[in-house]
């Protein structure tokens, strides 16, 4: 039930931030009615978790690990990126490079200060979640960090950590497509490093609605715990994609009548079979005397 008044609340808030920056053009009104937007989402779900009282450990952490930073994530991304914005140069293309660059490394920095709670957050550790998570767990262990700033709307500082995380990524990402995509210094994160060849999606969107509902139904990433919501947007930003609601698509898949709900998965599984076939029926002799008829002499 939690998780489904979170990702409904994040729908409504996300819809509301879309008409803010297309109607807004000042950037410190359009901060403010931002973060208005999201605090109200923020108490919003306080309320919610003071009348339905979370039941069990597990909703615990999930609530504080999971739910929450990634709301108070965008409220640190907006004021961030705000002070950005209002401290860029207006001068000459080398110094206005060179101050992206300065605040890559100021953002790219960030997670040292916390090195093991950071990894922590990259490798979706659990083991620590019950200390972390969970308010008032153990708060004389030296593993809980201590931060002067955090928010009181945030069961544990830890959940405030993992909301900086997160904006501080988003930030990387801002600052990146500002800069045009230009290359990083080594500083930056390896996340924000360009590829040495980007990827795209270029077939059909609906055929990544079946991948996203397959990789949320058999619980395959941040150990089941990421969301629909959060796994069609990750694929949409990896693969430069517009996908769409996952609800939405997926009654495009229930209503399908020439084909199977699932064609694509169907076709992937029978193109690696095929490639299992002929793997197993591969014979070396019989190739390389085949490969030698079918040789174009050379010329004379």
């Amino acid at each position: 039930m939690l998780f489904e008044v979170c990702e409904q609340e994040f729908r409504v808030m996300e819809a509301a931030l879309g008409k803010i920056n297309s109607s807004t053009e000042l950037p410190a009104e359009r901060l403010k009615e931002a973060l208005t937007v999201i605090r109200k989402s923020l108490h919003f779900l306080s309320d919610h978790v003071l009348a339905h009282p979370l039941g069990s450990e597990e909703e615990q952490i999930k609530y504080g690990k999971v739910l929450l930073p990634k709301f108070y994530a965008l409220y640190i991304y907006h004021q961030e990126w705000y002070a950005i914005l209002s401290a860029l140069p207006v001068t000459t293309n080398k110094k206005i490079r060179a101050f992206w660059l300065d605040e890559l490394r100021v953002v790219s920095r960030f997670p040292s200060r916390y090195s093991l709670h950071h990894a922590y957050y990259k490798t979706a550790g659990t083991y620590l979640d019950k200390l972390l998570f969970v308010p008032g767990a153990d708060t004389n262990s030296t593993l809980v960090p201590e931060i002067p700033e955090y928010d009181l709307i945030l069961p544990t500082s830890c959940s405030y950590l993992f909301a900086k995380f997160r904006a501080y990524e988003m930030l990387s990402a801002s600052i990146m497509e500002a800069m045009g995509n230009t290359p990083p210094m080594v500083h930056a994160p390896a996340a924000a490093r360009k590829r040495t060849r980007e990827m795209r999606w270029t077939g059909e969107s609906i055929n990544l609605v079946e991948v996203g509902f397959g990789l949320y139904d058999t619980k395959q990433l941040n150990d089941g715990n990421a969301s629909l919501v959060e796994i069609f947007e990750w694929m949409e930003e990896v693969l430069h994609v517009r996908i769409g609601r996952p609800a939405r698509r997926f009654e495009e898949l229930e209503t399908r009548k020439t084909t199977s709900p699932t064609s694509y998965l169907d076709k992937m599984r029978h193109e690696i079979n095929m490639r299992i076939d002929r793997k197993l029926n591969y014979d070396p002799d019989a190739f390389q005397l085949k490969r030698r008829a079918n040789r174009v002499p050379p010329a004379k």
